[in-house]
């Protein structure tokens, strides 16, 4: 497991980075509340945690939007 604040790989059962010391948590995808790496369900509301998140849609660009938009006003 790679530690988001210094980026150094850990054993997958670890729950503090050995470099940085940063404290491993997972926050629920369903209520937020902060599980350990080894969590299958969330301690607080029980979500199953070894299912996929569903990705979250990205905000797009002012570029973007305006291309989207373009799709749909008439060519002339």
């Amino acid at each position: 497991m790679k530690c988001s604040k210094c980026g150094f790989e850990n054993l997958d059962k670890a729950k503090f980075c050995i470099e940085c010391g940063k404290k491993f948590e997972f926050p629920c995808p369903q209520c937020g509340a902060a599980n350990t790496p080894a969590s299958k369900f969330c301690f607080d509301c029980g979500h199953d945690l070894t299912q996929p998140s569903p990705a979250i849609p990205k905000e797009l660009s002012y570029d973007e939007k305006i291309a989207k938009l373009q799709k749909y006003l008439p060519s002339g």
